[in-house]
């Protein structure tokens, strides 16, 4: 008996300190988490153009206050390295009038200039704009410097409850 009570004790308090740095909505689900999406690009085809996977699609909740990450994985020469990588065009697919789903919804908190060098990953804080709607936004995927440039037209960001 002697064990098991700072046993149960240790539990209570592990458990605790999880639930408080780990804050979960009712559904069981962690809020303010970190969605990522990795863009792969294989390097320069033969008619000097950047070759960017699709990354697929990724699913963001408004009611968990999900943010999302974006990763660069380059995959070609050293010296052919894009400079930057920029996402831009964030347009809802069933309605394209409705744009920017980002920040406050205004172009600067929609556009993601990522600096490739050094910095594989970079982490973009932005909350889903309170009025955005819900679906599917589409955006393009630019990668550029002196050597090459290529775009990806239809990746998607869903955003959902």
């Amino acid at each position: 008996m002697r064990k098991l009570i700072p046993g149960l004790l240790a539990i209570t308090i592990a458990s605790g300190l999880t639930l408080a740095f780990y804050p979960a909505t009712s559904a069981g689900r962690m809020l303010f988490a970190d969605k990522s999406v990795t863009i792969r690009i294989n390097g320069i085809d033969g008619s000097g153009n950047y070759q960017i996977l699709d990354p697929g699609s990724i699913t963001l909740s408004k009611t968990a206050k999900d943010k999302i990450k974006f990763c660069i994985d380059y995959r070609g020469d050293s010296a052919t390295e894009p400079a930057t990588v920029t996402l831009s065009g964030f347009t809802l697919s069933s309605n394209r009038s409705k744009k920017h789903p980002f920040g406050n919804g205004s172009d600067d908190d929609n556009v993601f200039d990522i600096k490739t060098k050094g910095n594989k990953c970079s982490k973009v804080s932005v909350d889903i704009n309170s009025s955005a709607e819900e679906g599917s936004y589409k955006y393009t995927i630019t990668a550029t410097n002196s050597a090459g440039r290529a775009t990806i037209l239809d990746p998607e960001v869903k955003i959902g409850r």
